[in-house]
């Protein structure tokens, strides 16, 4: 299983919404996306974590004006964010203060 499966997916999505994809592409599908998101990185390695959370960083949390609102007012601790040793810390940094529930 793989989260690189849905990284792919909504890369192409993204695409299609804005029209950029080949006119020869009328359908999309997703092969070994995973069911249990706990469950892959629970086992996934460290250095594999580490992309994901350099990945996130670079790509969400620095880059869309949206998020830059939690950071800025304080909600979100982007140092101690940015000091995520794993998905699990990274996950209780972010994802469950910004829906106001602890993290699982």
């Amino acid at each position: 299983m793989s989260l690189g499966g849905n990284y792919v997916l909504r890369y192409l999505i993204r695409e299609w919404k804005k029209k950029t994809l080949s006119p020869n592409i009328r359908s999309l599908s997703l092969v070994g996306s995973p069911f249990d998101v706990k469950y892959v990185i629970h086992n996934m390695n460290e250095q594999y974590q580490r992309y994901f959370i350099k990945y996130y960083l670079d790509t969400v949390v620095l880059r869309h004006d949206k998020m830059k609102f939690w950071w800025e007012h304080g909600i979100i601790d982007l140092e101690h964010l940015k000091a995520s040793k794993n998905l699990n810390d990274f996950h209780q940094r972010i994802t469950s203060k910004i829906l106001g529930k602890p993290a699982d």
